[in-house]
């Protein structure tokens, strides 16, 4: 499917019965996504999200906004989702030629750059991967710079910070364990730090939990985010343990600063289950 092909697919699912009738976003996805015969989950916006940050559902993987909209100009299916919402990425001008009026930008469907940065920083973006003729390279993945033991020992040897009566210290504590580490990383807090880190800043990559723990458990630094807090994903294979790929986003390895400062702990002290859809994370792919 060519991008244009995919506007069309698009707005002709938007001029009919389903658009007009649907009170959610999730349903006008749903049957945008049904009439390209691409397979999309079931359930709530929550459900969606978490379904799809497993990163096994049928070819969907995780990606940036910025590959999202690369993906859609290419034909293949792409979608932003948060808690609230599912919004299906739309080709650009410059994938489709001159856009007629059907084509602006609605709740269910739009290009990336007419989703409001603060709504674009909450959600995470998909690409449905399978039948794609977009042609990808692929390298193999890359050596760590550290091994566990020593990311693992980085960690350790970086003091917490407590909190004082004004201010809690998450960040600038993963700042000291990056410094360590000789890892670039951005500043000016955790909102802004967040969408840096989307923006695909310096080799940070974004994974799904599972690939957040596998990646620790191999050297590669890794991170765990919101707006408002950031840990570090700690190697949980250090021997004598032999390790494992939780099962859930709250068992994740991980270490912090902030109103609670801990090494060797679960994510599920970090955040409650209420706010696992919030979280995203990355990588360092060195």
């Amino acid at each position: 499917m060519t991008g244009a092909q995919y506007k069309n697919v698009a707005q002709w699912t938007l001029s009919g019965a389903v658009a007009a009738e649907a009170a959610d976003t999730v349903t006008v996805a749903r049957a945008i996504f049904n009439n390209m015969g691409v397979a999309f989950p079931g359930g709530t916006c929550q459900e969606i999200l978490l379904t799809l940050m497993s990163g096994d559902y049928m070819g969907w993987g995780e990606c940036t906004y910025a590959q999202a909209q690369e993906f859609a100009n290419a034909g293949v299916a792409a979608v932003g989702v948060d808690v609230d919402h599912v919004i299906v990425v739309l080709p650009d001008d410059s994938a489709v030629g001159l856009m007629d009026a059907s084509a602006a930008p609605t709740a269910y469907a739009r290009q990336t750059s007419d989703i409001p940065k603060t709504e674009r920083m909450a959600m995470q973006f998909f690409a449905y991967g399978a039948g794609s003729s977009t042609t990808t390279t692929t390298r193999p993945p890359v050596r760590p710079m550290m091994t566990n033991v020593e990311y693992y020992n980085k960690i350790h040897a970086t003091a917490l910070l407590y909190p004082d009566d004004t201010y809690t210290y998450c960040n600038r504590w993963l700042h000291y364990v990056l410094d360590k580490c000789n890892i670039p990383y951005p500043t000016g807090g955790c909102t802004a730090e967040r969408r840096q880190y989307n923006n695909g800043f310096d080799l940070w990559k974004p994974c799904d939990y599972q690939g957040a723990q596998r990646n620790a458990n191999n050297g590669h630094a890794a991170i765990a985010i919101t707006d408002d807090h950031v840990v570090a994903v700690t190697p949980n294979n250090i021997p004598p343990k032999t390790g494992s790929i939780p099962g859930n986003v709250g068992a994740v390895f991980v270490s912090q600063s902030g109103k609670e400062c801990f090494y060797d702990g679960m994510l599920s002290k970090s955040w409650g289950s209420n706010r696992w859809p919030e979280i995203q994370f990355f990588y360092y792919d060195k």
